[in-house]
C-alpha cells in the first residue's frame, strides 16, 4: 500500500484532506492540484502548507492523507 501512494505522490497524485480547525476530515481530494483549485491558490503553495512550510491557505488547514 505504500508503494503505490509513493508511485502516485512522484506523479503529484498523493490524497490530501481539508481539515477543520477542530481536527475532523472536513473534505478529502485524491490530488494537491485538486486540493489546489479547492483553495483556491497555486500547487507550489499548496505544498509548502502540506509539508509544514506555511500553517494554512487562506485560513483552511489541508494535510496528507496518512497511511
Amino acid at each position: 500500500k505504500k508503494k503505490i501512494y509513493k508511485i502516485l505522490s512522484i506523479k503529484g497524485m498523493r490524497p490530501v484532506q481539508k481539515i477543520s480547525e477542530s481536527g475532523k476530515v472536513v473534505k478529502n481530494f485524491s490530488s494537491i492540484a485538486e486540493a489546489a483549485k479547492d483553495a483556491p491558490c497555486d500547487r507550489n503553495y499548496m505544498t509548502h502548507v502540506l509539508k509544514g512550510r506555511k500553517q494554512h491557505v487562506k485560513g483552511k488547514f489541508y494535510r496528507y492523507k496518512p497511511w
